[in-house]
């Protein structure tokens, strides 16, 4: 196992703005023996497995939760006053809570709570008006959550297609 050293010439090449740039012919000396073979046994790029998860912004209103949208959505919520009706975004339409729901948190909703734990159908859900979503707690599925306040403003997240298909 004699290992060779190979003194390699510089063989960079200059453009007329002094920048460098990389040729393939000066790396055909460091792609030799055992790491080339290891080269081979590594499986070409998938290029559907690279794609971008590119969601395309729809009329209404959520996101996923960068930063940005997360401090916009806690401005949404210290701005707020009462929530007077609260929507949940589900097929494509915003449907009201039913007013006994409403009934049940009244007193969550007159303290300015951030999240709000109720029942209804049988399911145990979370109003999550921080990051603006109803969180089923026995599936994790997440939707979309609006609300107008007693001021008559109204506060929607960003809606994307990924979204609709929920």
């Amino acid at each position: 196992m004699d290992t060779k050293i190979v003194k390699v010439l510089d063989s960079r090449r200059e453009d007329g703005f002094g920048k460098k740039r990389k040729r393939a012919a000066s790396y055909a000396a460091y792609v030799t023996g055992v790491s080339y073979a290891k080269l081979q046994d590594v499986p070409p790029p998938n290029p559907q497995s690279q794609v971008p998860d590119k969601r395309r912004k729809l009329e209404g209103a959520y996101e996923s939760l960068s930063g940005k949208s997360l401090v916009r959505y806690y401005s949404y919520f210290k701005k707020t006053g009462i929530a007077k009706r609260v929507m949940i975004y589900e097929k494509g339409v915003w449907n009201d809570l039913p007013d006994h729901v409403i009934c049940t948190i009244r007193d969550e909703l007159n303290e300015k709570r951030a999240a709000i734990e109720f029942e209804w159908c049988g399911h145990h859900f979370l109003l999550d008006f921080l990051h603006m979503h109803r969180l089923d707690l026995e599936t994790g599925a997440k939707t979309p959550l609006a609300w107008i306040d007693i001021g008559g403003k109204c506060f929607f997240p960003e809606i994307y297609e990924s979204d609709e298909r929920n």
